[in-house]
């Protein structure tokens, strides 16, 4: 049997996917009549779910929910009213971006449910002589499809608040699901993340399986979830875990059976994994760790740090050369992109255009939407992330990062800002003249991660160990190392450094909102970032308990015949 991939393959799959399904398949229900029967035609709707990532509207969904109704952004085409709505809090339940990103969501939980319900039941033709390889390729498809479908429930939650909960059981013609609470859609996320943790390898072959997520893209996710569903200043489980699960993500401490599942493992884990009855006793025992699986069944749970602080602050952005797996050690979840050439008969445009709305080619770009506030920019003022953060129409761009670059200016407004860090230069553009770059989509860098980590250990006391980790971001850019201080400090010492190495990362407003700084903050804004075109509109117009989550689609609710319910406010 050959691997389960080729690199080919991949690229075909993920250049073309299953786009035909964009606006035809149902919102997370699994037709019982379409199953995937062997393990190959399994590993290809694994590769399918990653379509969703890849398209356009995906990605502008995703930093106009996630950037732009923040301090950081303001928006520059006034002539798209949809956008102006989320960045004024004028959001309503017809709004194309809720609506691509509520629909995109769901159709990613579809693909992956389609994955999930026939993963049991394909054939696997093993033999003695390679029975553990097979059983770990076929663990790395499941897992994939376990880290993608809490990943579009992460998404859905940060957005919407508690969502309908689509398990892959649920088929086409069941009556509509209501909307599950907040917490237990952060149950089920959570553990599904769990399970692909155990489930997917550590380490991803360049040739033959480049772009796929691994372990360490759901232990980092999982990081995430921790932190976002705690409260800060508040005792809670989730902050233990985050700390225990840094422990071992980052500094490589052991993890036990107790750690991974602390509410224990159910017994359809053994059957959906292809896990043999030994493991129920191996699996009983919560304090078992979890590093000693390698030995037993080539699951690759040892530690593998390969994830680390890129020396200079740019390389996850500026990195062209997407097949080199040694040149963005720092990214732990990626979208693949690949730009379409002159020449190339691709069905639809597979690259990035994230470089083109944050002005990565030049102010005058019509593409270029998204337009730092001058708040960003005073913030950025005097940190070495400023070089690839904000400048204004008169700075030039470091002549040795970006050679032959003219950021221009608006209507030749002296305060007009571009944002840099996804500048792309003259040079490395499409030939086609394409504004879609074949640049990877960062969706998890390894400075978030440690600067979660060190959040949770600043909620749970350890303040000595918090300032260190914070000190080593700072580091990284060359700033100075912080002193410990009290709890209130350190965290808003940490929130700041996240403001600052996160910017343009599509989720400043989701970050603003879990940490209960998202009124006071867009207060504070007030009338310094009212562009000219909104002509002396004001102050942004966030009403608290109301713009902290956006509008579920109306369409969503006419078609459950209401039982999905709408949010307060809306």
């Amino acid at each position: 049997m050959k691997r389960l991939y080729t690199t080919a393959f991949l690229l075909i799959v993920l250049i073309t996917g299953c786009n035909k399904f964009l606006d035809t398949e149902p919102l997370g229900g699994v037709p019982e009549a379409d199953f995937y029967k062997n393990i190959n035609e399994l590993s290809a709707g694994a590769v399918s779910i990653y379509d969703i990532w890849q398209s356009g509207e995906y990605e502008q969904a995703m930093v106009i929910l996630g950037d732009l109704p923040s301090d950081n952004f303001v928006w520059r085409d006034e002539s798209d009213v949809n956008a102006m709505d989320i960045e004024t809090f004028s959001t309503t339940p017809d709004n194309k971006y809720v609506k691509s990103w509520y629909k995109l969501n769901y159709q990613g939980i579809f693909r992956a449910n389609r994955v999930i319900k026939a993963a049991p039941s394909v054939e696997l033709i093993l033999n003695a002589g390679n029975s553990i390889d097979y059983l770990r390729d076929y663990r790395q498809v499941y897992g994939q499809a376990l880290f993608m479908r809490a990943f579009f429930y992460f998404k859905l939650v940060q957005a919407f608040g508690g969502v309908p909960i689509i398990p892959e059981t649920y088929n086409i013609g069941d009556p509509a699901t209501p909307r599950s609470s907040p917490e237990q859609v952060y149950d089920y996320i959570e553990k599904d993340l769990r399970e692909a943790i155990y489930a997917l390898r550590s380490e991803i072959s360049v040739n033959s399986q480049f772009g796929q997520v691994d372990k360490w893209s759901a232990a980092g996710l999982l990081e995430k979830v921790l932190v976002f569903r705690s409260k800060p200043g508040t005792q809670s489980t989730g902050w233990d875990e985050a700390v225990t699960l840094g422990d071992w993500l980052i500094t490589g401490n052991e993890l036990t059976i107790g750690n991974l599942f602390p509410d224990g493992i159910d017994t359809s884990f053994y059957r959906r994994m292809k896990l043999d009855d030994s493991y129920k006793t191996l699996f009983s025992n919560p304090g078992f760790n979890l590093n000693s699986l390698y030995a037993i069944d080539g699951n690759q749970f040892n530690i593998v740090n390969n994830k680390q602080l890129n020396a200079s602050f740019i390389t996850s952005f500026l990195d062209i050369d997407v097949q080199n797996a040694l040149s963005n050690t720092e990214a732990i979840i990626s979208i693949m992109h690949k730009e379409r050439q002159t020449g190339d008969n691709l069905p639809y445009e597979s690259g990035s255009i994230l470089p083109a709305f944050y002005g990565g080619y030049n102010s005058y770009d019509g593409n270029c939407r998204m337009v730092p506030t001058q708040s960003l920019d005073q913030a950025m003022n005097a940190d070495p992330r400023d070089k690839y953060g904000c400048l204004s129409h008169n700075e030039p761009l470091p002549l040795e990062d970006f050679p032959d670059v003219n950021v221009g200016g608006q209507n030749g407004s002296p305060t007009f800002l571009v944002f840099v860090k996804y500048w792309v230069i003259s040079t490395e553009r499409p030939s086609s003249g394409s504004a879609y770059v074949g640049r990877n989509t960062v969706l998890l860098r390894y400075a978030d991660v440690i600067l979660l980590f060190a959040e949770a250990l600043n909620e749970t006391g350890r303040t000595d160990l918090a300032v260190n980790y914070l000190n080593k971001v700072r580091a990284r850019v060359k700033l100075g190392a912080k002193s410990i201080g009290p709890y209130e400090m350190m965290r808003d010492l940490i929130w700041k450094e996240r403001r600052l190495e996160l910017a343009g990362e599509y989720e400043r407003f989701f970050d603003l909102v879990r940490q209960g700084d998202i009124y006071s903050t867009m207060q504070a804004l007030g009338t310094s970032e009212v562009m000219a075109r909104k002509k002396g509109e004001g102050a942004r117009r966030f009403i608290r308990y109301v713009n902290e989550i956006y509008p579920i689609p109306k369409e969503e609710i006419i078609l459950s015949n209401g039982i999905i319910s709408q949010n307060p406010g809306y």
